[in-house]
């Protein structure tokens, strides 16, 4: 799907593809896809496969409109947080590992992070990791 989303510009191709991985993760069939987004299942199907192609130019067809429904649903599933989504609490534990992550990532290295059992650093690593999301 990333190779057939090329032609459009990189914002249109970035909603294209998250709606894609968007359906993916919430197990969407087509008529999901349609009811969700407000977009023809058929105009998604051709999208996502490269094959909504102008007849006369030749090539992929304006989709700002496509792009408008599917940022709004974007943004409703940004502000519902997702279906399992809860509300994470920044702690003393996730403000340290988030250092030592930006850190890592800053110098390029890898780091270890330990510590006393159940206190939250998986749960802090996740969370670092949702919110900078580096592709």
């Amino acid at each position: 799907m990333t190779v057939k989303t090329v032609g459009y510009p990189p914002e249109q191709r970035d909603l294209a593809r998250w709606l894609y991985g968007h359906a993916k993760d919430n197990e969407w069939n087509w008529g999901d896809v349609e009811a969700h987004s407000g977009i023809s299942s058929t105009t998604v199907f051709r999208i996502w496969n490269g094959t909504y192609i102008h007849k006369h130019t030749g090539h992929p067809p304006d989709i700002a409109e496509e792009c408008r429904r599917i940022e709004t649903l974007r943004q409703e599933a940004i502000d519902r947080g997702g279906k399992d989504r809860e509300v994470f609490v920044e702690t003393t534990v996730f403000q340290r590992i988030s250092k030592v992550c930006d850190e890592a990532l800053l110098c390029n290295t890898i780091a270890m992070v330990y510590g006393e059992s159940q206190i939250g650093k998986t749960a802090s690593l996740k969370e670092y990791a949702r919110r900078n999301n580096q592709g």
